[in-house]
């Protein structure tokens, strides 16, 4: 692979990944009306007017975005800890084909809860909090 097509890889790498763990209410398309905090889309494409619109709403974005409603449909599927896991999947697959070693990657996402605890709300009740936090550490003993 050349030096120029493996840039271009790199960069739709990083927006694929960019798209998939921003909130539905913090895009371009949410701000111009397009869709709705849901992702649920507003405006069709045909009805896009400006060259803003328009680049706020692509078949990219629109690919990633059924991606990321399909997750929303697992457990736990709709929180930000999911979205960074899939993108962190996605990672670690490319860098296992490049002949790298992806459990540092793995290794890093489990640590992360670990040490920053941002998951657990107050949402959740004390039982699953004592569940996944038992969870995490055994992770992380291993």
């Amino acid at each position: 692979m050349g030096l120029i097509a493996g840039a271009v890889d790199l960069y739709m790498t990083y927006k694929f990944l960019r798209i998939l763990t921003q909130p539905f209410d913090k895009t371009d398309a949410f701000r111009l009306g397009i869709i709705d905090e849901n992702g649920k889309i507003l405006k069709k494409r045909k009805e896009l007017k400006t060259s803003n619109e328009k680049n706020a709403y692509t078949i990219f974005h629109r690919l990633i975005w059924k991606i990321k409603k399909l997750m929303g449909k697992l457990p736990f599927g709709k929180t930000r800890l999911a979205s960074y896991a899939a993108a962190l999947w996605f990672v670690k697959e490319e860098v296992i084909k490049k002949g790298g070693n992806g459990i540092s990657i793995e290794t890093s996402f489990h640590n992360y809860p670990l040490e920053n605890l941002f998951f657990l709300s107050s949402k959740l009740n004390h039982s699953l909090r004592q569940r996944l936090l038992l969870c995490i550490y055994n992770n992380h003993q291993k």
